[in-house]
């Protein structure tokens, strides 16, 4: 593999659909809805990723999941597939540097 290339790829699937940002609440609809800006959504050995960040909550901090069927925006539950996504995601960012 050409380590001048990227392991994952910039992709704009939620940003096309929805614009910059999206409304997230809980499966159960339990919690309240909150509004989260796309900042990247990147394509990693198949699968399809964001990140989100908050936007009311003054927050800096920013939240990967993973986008499944029909678009649906899922917690990442498996701690080796977070670690390789945010890898990917810290990659692109490198790479955007530069």
């Amino acid at each position: 593999m050409d380590r001048n290339e990227p392991l994952a790829r910039e992709v704009r699937v939620l940003r096309d659909i929805y614009g910059g940002k999206v409304i997230l609440v809980d499966e159960e609809g339990k919690e309240k809805e909150q509004a989260y800006h796309i900042l990247r959504e990147i394509e990693l050995e198949g699968r399809h990723y964001c990140v989100l960040q908050p936007e009311e909550s003054g927050e800096e901090d920013a939240y990967i999941f993973r986008v499944g069927d029909d678009h649906k925006i899922e917690h990442v539950e498996d701690e080796e597939e977070w670690e390789r996504a945010a890898e990917a995601v810290d990659e692109l960012l490198y790479f955007d540097e530069n």
